[in-house]
Order: structure tokens, then C-alpha cells, then sequence
């Protein structure tokens, strides 16, 4: 792990060196590495998933004990940890507590305006380990990722082509005809 630590003293002594975010203390930035290097070192041992955080398998441990002890006041729905409750509440308050300070928007979960904050920002932290792009958004690396894998699951039925992505061959379809057509992946 190729990472830096300030040496005047200040907040955020430990420096990430693949998007130059800082932080205070050198456990909080080994997780954040995480961000770019995937790794997750968690897994869980009931099913095939992992987790870079010990916290989030221990939510999600609970979706295979069936422990949910957190009722909606409003509706039938239960929650195995009060978080996922009080995300759940603002759907009928309509609260919205995480206030962008560069615009107006706002949003109800803290990492949804972690996320906009980087349209503000340009940190782009989802890095390419196949090519040099990098993406502000874990499902747009993803899909980029297929551009990579040659799986080319959608084939246009008018001639040979064929895309790794819906989108791609509806936009495509429209070269044909100038409308788009219903189509299944192969």
C-alpha cells in the first residue's frame, strides 16, 4: 500500500496518494484504499460475499440469522439494524439532512451526498486496472469493466453486431430504422 503521512502536524495527516484525499488517522485511510484496490478482506462464511468493512458483514450476517428487530411505526416493514429503519422513516417524512454546500441540492443518506459532492469535486476514485480511465461512481466502473471483459451478451437481430450493453445496441437499433426495438440479451 503506497500511502503518505504528513509530517506537520495537522487533521488529516495521512494522505491517499491515488486521489490525494487526507485523513486524520491511518486506519481510516488503509480503509479508504480499500476504495481503489477492491479489496475485502470479510467475507462472509454463509454465502460467496465479502466485505471491506468488519462492520458491514456484521449487517449483513444478520439477513442470514433472520434477526430483524427494528418495526416501522408506519408500515409492516422490519429492519435488522436501526440505521436501515431510520432510512426507511424518511421515505414518509421526506427529510432530507445531508445538505450540499456547494448547491442546493440535498439527500437522505450521508453516501449519496458523498457521491454528488464529487460532480463538485472531480474525484474520481473508481479507478480501471485494465486502462488509465476512472470513474466517480462504483456502477460506472462496472459497466465500463464489461468494454474490457468481451462478453457481448446483446446482438443486434438486423445484422452482426453486438454490445456488451442494452443501451448500447437500443441506441444502435436506431441506426437502422430511426426507432428502437424490444430486444432480450442472448
Amino acid at each position: 500500500m503506497d500511502f503518505t503521512k504528513e509530517s506537520h502536524p495537522g487533521k488529516k495527516r495521512f494522505q491517499c496518494t491515488q486521489c490525494e484525499k487526507g485523513f486524520s488517522k491511518n486506519t481510516d485511510l488503509i480503509r479508504h484504499f480499500r476504495t481503489h484496490t477492491g479489496e475485502k478482506p470479510y467475507p462472509c462464511n454463509h454465502c460467496n460475499k465479502a466485505f471491506s468493512r468488519n462492520g458491514h458483514l456484521l449487517n449483513h450476517l444478520t439477513t442470514h440469522t433472520g434477526n430483524k428487530l427494528y418495526q416501522c411505526s408506519h408500515c409492516d416493514k422490519t429492519f435488522a439494524q436501526s440505521s436501515g429503519l431510520l432510512m426507511h422513516i424518511r421515505t414518509y417524512t421526506g427529510e432530507k439532512s445531508y445538505q450540499c454546500s456547494h448547491c442546493e441540492k440535498a439527500f437522505t443518506q450521508r453516501v449519496n451526498l458523498q457521491t454528488h459532492l464529487r460532480t463538485h469535486t472531480g474525484e474520481k476514485p473508481y479507478k480501471c486496472s485494465q486502462c488509465e480511465r476512472s470513474f466517480a461512481r462504483k456502477t460506472h466502473l462496472s459497466i465500463h469493466l464489461l468494454t474490457h471483459s468481451g462478453d457481448k451478451s446483446y446482438q443486434c437481430w438486423q445484422c452482426d453486431r453486438a454490445f456488451s450493453r442494452r443501451d448500447s445496441l437500443v441506441r444502435h437499433h436506431i441506426t437502422h430504422n430511426g426507432e428502437t426495438m424490444s430486444m432480450q440479451p442472448l
